[in-house]
């Protein structure tokens, strides 16, 4: 590759699909942090549960536990979901 073909290579804009592939994977690993703090988050409220501490914010970080697996996994199958992305679905071609 010479160095033109690599300087037309790198001004190319990137299609639609590789903006939305670029954008799902980042908001896959938004939902997994934020899963993980509140997951993490809820042992401090079972912690204060437990010990007869039963503030609201106690219970809250214990719901919040719960909660933190929906973001778990909305995040990990938002990070999955680019490489299918475009493939269209069953009996579509994409």
């Amino acid at each position: 590759m010479d160095n033109d073909t690599l300087i037309q290579a790198l001004r190319k804009k990137p299609s639609g699909k590789v903006v939305v592939v670029a954008l799902l994977g980042i908001h896959g690993l938004f939902l997994i942090i934020i899963g993980l703090i509140a997951f993490f988050g809820g042992f401090v409220g079972v912690y204060e549960v437990s010990n007869g501490h039963a503030t609201p914010g106690a219970i809250v970080a214990v719901l919040g536990a719960f909660l933190a697996w929906i973001f778990l996994l909305e995040g990990i199958v938002s990070c999955l979901c680019p490489r299918d992305c475009g493939r269209g679905s069953a009996g579509h071609s994409g």
